[in-house]
């Protein structure tokens, strides 16, 4: 129910034959720092809806700091031109979250998700169903908005490493993850494309750029080895 904006808490025996993401809880507010879960039009929402993550607090940064020791407030939410900081003090993370008991639970950054029919939908949900699939890197899967629909609805697309070493052929390996994409999500990808191992761009700390993935795979820099 996330892609919906409804996070519905399950104790993990109840959890069997629905859908479920793990999500662990980051705590409570710090004494002096407040929280508030607001949707896209800025309206404050209650526990157990998910939406933009803001934080106001003394330990709010307020912009960069010059080599002059001046403050740059040049902070900007990202995807929307305006400014991140309020007039209020108010600063949109830029991640999606919701609150449950009084302890915050990060969704997934907003810049990241795939808009599907009209639902939010975390790439780590699709992503995470190819994370055991024989012949793919553990941590070489990557969704992305798929904007070319000739109907201006938005699909996604996957990029996945193959192993070194894969057992069977290409072509069979991209259609048993889409076949898994389909089966555990419901979900129908535009493509499922496999790639050379290590071709995902990645930060310093391993995690796959997305939205470098989402470019380069529109400039035709990857080498496709198979697709379905």
């Amino acid at each position: 129910q996330l892609s919906l904006g409804i996070a519905r808490v399950v104790d993990a025996d109840q959890s069997s034959g629905i859908a479920t993401i793990n999500l662990t809880s980051v705590g409570k507010p710090l004494d002096g720092v407040q929280v508030e879960i607001r949707s896209v039009n800025g309206n404050v929402l209650s526990e157990g809806h998910t939406g933009h993550i803001f934080v106001r607090g003394p330990s709010v940064m307020r912009g960069y700091l010059n080599a002059d020791g001046s403050v740059r407030s040049t902070l900007e939410a990202e995807g929307t031109g305006r400014a991140a900081l309020d007039p209020d003090g108010w600063l949109d993370t830029a991640d999606l979250g919701f609150m449950h008991a009084g302890e915050v639970y990060i969704y997934g950054r907003a810049r990241d998700i795939l808009i599907i029919n009209g639902r939010n939908i975390d790439p780590h949900m699709i992503e995470s169903v190819l994370v055991q699939l024989h012949g793919l890197q553990e941590d070489g899967v990557a969704a992305v908005a798929d904007a070319s629909n000739r109907d201006g609805s938005e699909g996604f697309i996957v990029l996945a490493e193959k192993q070194r070493a894969p057992n069977g052929n290409i072509a069979g390996l991209a259609h048993e993850a889409r076949a898994a994409i389909i089966r555990d999500t419901g979900l129908i990808p535009s493509a499922v494309h496999i790639v050379e191992t290590g071709k995902l761009p990645r930060t310093t700390s391993g995690k796959i750029k997305r939205g470098e993935a989402k470019q380069l795979l529109q400039s035709g820099a990857f080498e496709l080895l198979a697709s379905a």
